[in-house]
């Protein structure tokens, strides 16, 4: 063997030895890292629970709400955003649904936000949030919190042929975000309406979501008052983002809200809808607020 073709044999091997150590010393850093990140949305999903369970809530009449014990849905966008879907009920029929949220897009500093809106035309006690600032929310009804469209099929016979009737007419709507972005239904509902003895409102709640990830930016309750003389199915739009939206019924307009005005100072709230902030702080602070919710939600929980 010639001296040259020994030396870049020589070469090829240190050079393939090199590389092989190289990966395989990152390798252990790839999965430190992943580990990580899923010790941290472990923990935050744990922190969305702490909150729903603690949360309180009373109907004007004095019935208190009650908490579904588990999360309708869960979310991450980007690993930097993540989520939780909850409802709460009274005798068995969905009055409220919420969502807790917080962001890790800075290093050093987290967020946090509940965001609620009413699913009854009912009205509620004072609701009070111990947030960055102290938030009192008392819902009202809007105008227009349920829709009666002439247009809309009539309603068939059967909780079967409902469902799929339900699931068609979502299917006939569309979300605009912001004028110009088409949002996404989820063809399985979030919620369907329980079939209880108590309950006469047959109904199931749809999911619009973007197309980075599937965090609802607006839900859809297709609902069916069986008690009413002339039954029909009643929609009520339920926004879940602070941007502008509109919803169309066959390229119609039927409803569109503005964009939500989250810089006022205003901690005395009254619409269907609202996002209040419940931590923005150093990332240390947030993660000891965190933690102390948490084993609080136990201690509860143990009684």
């Amino acid at each position: 063997m010639s001296s040259m073709k020994y030396y870049v044999i020589v070469f090829i091997c240190v050079f393939s030895t090199c590389i092989a150590h190289r990966s395989y010393s990152q390798q252990p850093v790839v999965q430190n890292s992943e580990n990580a990140e899923k010790a941290e949305s472990a923990k935050h999903f744990e922190y969305f629970d702490a909150l729903a369970s603690t949360f309180e809530a009373n109907l004007a009449t004095g019935e208190p709400v009650q908490l579904l014990s588990d999360p309708l849905q869960k979310w991450t966008i980007d690993t930097s955003w993540q989520g939780s879907f909850y409802i709460w009920t009274c005798k068995n029929r969905p009055v409220l649904i919420g969502c807790f949220l917080s962001d890790s897009e800075f290093k050093d500093k987290r967020r946090a936000f509940a965001e609620m809106h009413t699913l009854v035309n009912d009205a509620f006690e004072p609701i009070n949030f111990n947030g960055s600032r102290s938030y009192q929310w008392t819902p009202t009804v809007a105008n227009q919190s349920v829709l009666s469209l002439p247009v809309l099929p009539k309603p068939v016979s059967g909780a079967t042929r409902q469902r799929t009737q339900m699931r068609q007419i979502a299917s006939d709507f569309s979300v605009v975000m912001n004028d110009n972005e088409h949002l996404r239904m989820l063809t399985t509902p979030i919620y369907r309406y329980p079939d209880t003895p108590e309950g006469t409102v047959v109904g199931a709640i749809f999911s619009f979501v973007r197309t980075n990830g599937t965090d609802p930016e607006f839900l859809l309750a297709i609902e069916l008052d069986s008690n009413s003389k002339v039954p029909e199915w009643r929609i009520r739009p339920i926004r879940f983002t602070t941007r502008r939206l509109k919803l169309l019924y066959e390229e119609s307009n039927v409803w569109n809200v503005n964009e939500y005005d989250t810089s006022s100072v205003n901690t005395r709230l009254t619409g269907p809808y609202v996002i209040v902030t419940l931590q923005d702080t150093s990332t240390a602070s947030f993660d000891a607020k965190r933690e102390q919710i948490i084993q609080n939600a136990k201690v509860l929980d143990r009684k």
